[in-house]
């Protein structure tokens, strides 16, 4: 009979029967499931980058007005010393005129 038929399925020559291979639908499916699940991995790995480049534009932001603020703050102390020096310059000038040296 194995003359006439030939060998079944399985049969590799020279190794004899071995395992059957996968079939064509069962490696797409399987293929199918491995992208679908590094599909979602990936999804999830991008709505994360968003999330923290969110959180990232929300801090620097923060930065921005806190060094506006500071920069505000500056300039009115700087407006303040300026002030204060030209106080003191007139003060030392009229003691001078009164004959009076620090």
């Amino acid at each position: 009979m194995l003359e006439v038929l030939g060998h079944g399925t399985g049969y590799i020559k020279g190794l004899g029967y071995g395992p059957k291979p996968p079939s064509r639908r069962s490696v797409s499916y399987d293929t199918s499931c491995e992208l679908q699940k590094k599909l979602l991995e990936t999804q999830e790995k991008l709505v994360a980058s968003e999330t923290q480049v969110e959180e990232l534009k929300t801090k620097v932001s923060d930065f921005k007005n806190q060094l506006s603020m500071q920069g505000d703050q500056l300039l009115e102390q700087g407006a303040e010393v300026t002030v204060m020096r030209d106080q003191l310059n007139k003060l030392m000038n009229v003691l001078a005129g009164q004959g009076m040296q620090l």
